[in-house]
């Protein structure tokens, strides 16, 4: 039993370590990204530089602004490396260094200075490249990031953006001066300061704590029992309660040294593999901080154990009679809260695993997001956005704009809140054409590479313009035909031609068709298949203020990547050419969500995993003592249960009702943790089944140890 009680300490601390690992990794990520922010963080949006000068005149002028009011200036850009992929790029402009690198640390090189070159840079890998000067050292590196001199920045990026700096002072002395240097300068905001989120499994280190403080204290009452008798004879010499805690200190103590030992051995190793040990004092620091409550909750698990002995008679100690109903109950007990745990976490996990399933089932189509990207906003000011469609020139300009990304071969398709996962119906719209219906939205590049077919079984082709609303539906809705007229007219008069009277065209197209959401938002139960909707193409004809929406909402509107080899590049170049480069910026391959989302998944599915495997070794070490302890209670009636020729069915009926009972009422309460009741039904007849299968076999197997031969 003491080696039961080493093996539970040793792996609730690994288990402990292992998942501070995954913590501490997702907290340095953040906390990176909150670096040089003490005091108020200003953002400042330079709408146009001086333009009487060069580019690289107007970024020297910025690094100049910096010197004289002694401040960092920082601008953060998502760019695309050929060989190392996305990556984000910290463009600084240095006054003050040391204060700037004060929470970063180096694996080697060193650190940028006032007087770095606009070739050198930092990273947090290592590039190969004779520029970089230094490798910051972060525990566990997602995408490269890369922290250059601002003037660095000429090379990919305009002077107009936006910018931060600390201090209110800083701010308006900035604004002065750069308007002074012939900027032009938007309103200066306050930028939000950064909460650090609590790590996304966090749970996880509770629930599965939780359940090893339970077992390890079953344990050590088990070891306890099977040597109460040594206590009851230093209580009869005379032992005070000092004494004996004294006695049963020198007995665990020792494996709880051994444990640390072991568990420190193991993390060590494991860390070395993972990332050569970077930051190791800093998790060690994290570390001890999650072991404290830790060591709390193991302190008072052994004094409540140990005071439990006291409870016990001594004549009944010293006849070694076991308290075997108590050592029953408290297994069923926590053999109760495991199985609830336990079930919870296989249905996440099989929930995790078919979503992932889902995701990956469709990599065909999802490949497809590699040859387009993301624009994203670069102005919050809603001012500057609505001033868009308010002012004829900007409005006839982003008309053109828009045509051009359509007839580059940009796709467009958003459904509606009817197909979101997992949304409550019960919250929507009841009509079924509307905007919370089976409705999307697409545009006529949609249908190139998600081909639907009309009633006459030719593919649906557009033409570049259409006068007429279009509106693709499905045969089976031709006796709805008035209804959805009325929807549409009701939901696009005004919207569409600035028209109150609109023109509608219907055209029916074939039942059962799917158009794929290309979002991972949208029909996830259905393989992100949407079947059957109706489907309104939209068209520059559109209000501006609607096609505006589209375009950066980080998923439905997705842009044609250019044959040339700087896709990003000529995009920056067509926003300039209408005026928009400060208004939207391309941010990422619309790929890059899907593969977050994978990767993502793939990291929940393996810690669930892992923590299923846990659960059910410990449950199975549950489920062999309590059936131990079943026995050794039952001995006489069994002995002679097998006299008469009971069969195993009639000796243990009711230990199998008992099983029965006893997962029905995990059903119970499980059920109210989830949403999916039929998949936890399916799971839990399965377990259930497992269950009893295991018990037999250790109650064929043990039996006749327990009963026939003690009674011998």
């Amino acid at each position: 039993m003491r080696k039961l009680i080493f093996l539970l300490l040793t792996i609730t601390l690994v288990v402990i370590s292992l998942l501070t690992v995954k913590q501490f990794e997702y907290t340095q990520f953040q906390l990176f990204n909150e670096s040089d922010k003490s005091g108020e963080v200003w953002e400042i949006n330079i709408l146009e530089g001086n333009p009487n000068v060069a580019k690289t005149e107007n970024f020297q002028i910025l690094h100049e602004i910096s010197k004289e009011l002694n401040v960092n200036i920082q601008r953060i850009s998502y760019e695309k490396d050929d060989e190392h992929g996305d990556k984000m790029v910290y463009y600084v402009a240095l006054s003050d260094s040391e204060h700037y690198f004060n929470n970063l640390n180096l694996i080697n090189g060193v650190f940028l200075n006032t007087d770095s070159n606009s070739n050198e840079f930092l990273s947090t890998i290592n590039t190969n490249s004779n520029n970089q000067i230094g490798q910051l050292e972060l525990f566990k590196s997602f995408d490269p990031i890369e922290i250059r001199p601002m003037m660095a920045a000429e090379r990919k990026k305009d002077i107009k953006g936006v910018y931060s700096l600390s201090g209110t002072e800083n701010k308006d002395r900035f604004k002065e001066l750069a308007i002074s240097y012939g900027f032009s300068i938007g309103e200066a905001e306050k930028e939000t300061q950064g909460i650090l989120t609590e790590y996304p499994y966090q749970d996880m280190i509770y629930k599965t704590t939780i359940i090893l403080f339970l077992l390890i204290g079953l344990a050590t009452f088990h070891d306890l029992i099977n040597n109460y008798k040594a206590i009851a004879i230093r209580k009869l010499l005379g032992f005070n309660f000092f004494e004996i805690c004294g006695y049963l200190i020198a007995r665990y103590l020792p494996l709880l040294l051994k444990s640390l030992i072991s568990a420190f051995l193991i993390i060590i190793v494991y860390l070395y593999l993972y990332n050569g040990h970077s930051q190791i004092y800093e998790y060690l620091i994290s570390l001890l901080q999650n072991l404290t409550p830790f060591s709390y909750a193991i302190l008072t698990t052994f004094i409540l154990t140990i005071l439990g002995i006291f409870t016990i008679n001594i004549s009944q100690m010293i006849k070694n009679k076991k308290p075997m109903k108590i050592i029953l109950i408290l297994n069923i007990l926590i053999r109760f809260i495991l199985s609830i745990f336990l079930l919870i976490t296989i249905y996440e996990g099989v929930n995790t695993y078919l979503t992932l399933k889902n995701t990956t089932s469709q990599e065909e189509k999802w490949e497809i997001l590699n040859d387009y990207f993301f624009l994203g906003i670069v102005s919050e000011s809603e001012d500057e956005l609505s001033e868009i469609p308010n002012d004829e020139e900007k409005d006839r300009n982003f008309i053109n704009f828009y045509k051009e990304l359509e007839s580059e071969g940009s796709i467009y398709i958003v459904p509606s809140a009817y197909y979101v996962t997992n949304i409550d119906q019960y919250l929507l719209d009841p009509n079924p054409w509307g905007y919370d219906g089976k409705r999307v939205e697409i545009n006529k590049n949609y249908l190139d590479i998600n081909p639907i077919y009309g009633v006459d079984g030719e593919q649906v082709e557009l033409t570049e313009e259409e006068d007429e609303l279009i509106v693709l539906v499905p045969e089976r809705y031709l006796n709805a035909e008035e209804d959805i007229r009325q929807t549409i007219y009701e939901d696009f008069n005004y919207v569409y031609n600035d028209d109150e009277n609109i023109d509608i065209e219907i055209i029916y197209v074939e039942n059962n068709q799917t158009y794929f959401s290309y979002s991972t938002y949208f029909a996830e139960d259905e393989n992100y298949l949407i079947t059957d909707p109706i489907a309104v193409v939209v068209n520059a004809n559109f209000d501006t203020s609607i096609l505006m929406s589209h375009l950066a909402m980080g998923y439905g509107y997705y842009i044609k990547n250019s044959s040339s080899d700087d896709p990003f590049n000529q995009l920056d170049q067509l926003l300039d050419n209408y005026g928009f480069n400060d208004v939207w910026t391309p941010v990422s391959i619309a790929y890059a969500s899907v593969e977050s989302k994978i990767a993502t998944e793939k990291e929940l599915l393996q810690l669930t995993i892992l923590t299923c495997i846990l659960y059910a070794f410990l449950a199975f070490l549950l489920l062999f003592f309590s059936s131990m302890n079943y026995l050794e209670m039952n001995r006489q009636l069994l002995s002679i249960q097998r006299l008469f020729g009971y069969n195993l069915l009639e000796k243990h009926i009711v230990m199998y009702l008992f099983i029965i009972v006893f997962w029905f009422l995990i059903l119970l309460i499980s059920s109210y943790l989830v949403m999916n009741a039929t998949l936890l039904t399916k799971l839990l007849i399965l377990i259930v089944v497992l269950d009893i299968c295991l018990i037999t076999v250790i109650i064929k197997i043990k039996e006749f140890q327990i009963v026939m031969v003690r009674d011998e």
